[in-house]
């Protein structure tokens, strides 16, 4: 299972498709994580509502960046490119959110308000890196298979 190294995840997902195992390990990552995520704003039911509906989105975006119906593989694909890309996404948003919390956050009547918007853009930012990357796996798969 990669953690941070995207390049090796893309090159092994170029060659085919992950293990059913490999596939799972991702899998129950992404799950935990999503849980954790979700149980940590319970109390903020419209954030939770739309970070669903860019979740749907954005799963859409990547299934056509994927090639849709003539696609291959796109739940190994989803799940592992989701945890590299999602780590490498949070190791991004995580001193932003930080500076944004001490330095912006005290002029706001709503400092919550802007961290949940600082919060639904990283998963916007998160579904069109996932697409990005969905499409140059699909792109060098092809070009392998090519020849």
């Amino acid at each position: 299972m990669y953690w941070l190294n995207l390049t090796s995840l893309k090159s092994e997902l170029e060659q085919g498709p992950l293990t059913q195992a490999h596939a799972f390990q991702y899998a129950l990552a992404n799950a935990v994580i999503a849980a954790l995520v979700q149980a940590g704003k319970a109390d903020q039911w419209w954030e939770a509502s739309l970070t669903a509906a860019i979740a749907g989105l954005g799963t859409a975006y990547c299934y056509e960046a994927n090639g849709g119906a003539a696609g291959s593989d796109f739940m190994a694909r989803y799940v592992s490119l989701g945890w590299v890309v999602g780590l490498r996404a949070a190791l991004a948003y995580t001193p932003a959110a930080i500076v944004v919390g001490i330095l912006a956050a005290p002029a706001f009547d709503d400092a919550k308000l802007l961290m949940s918007v600082l919060g639904l853009g990283f998963v916007v930012v998160l579904y069109w890196r996932m697409g990005f990357h969905f499409a140059d796996v699909r792109r060098q798969s092809a070009a392998i298979m090519n020849g």
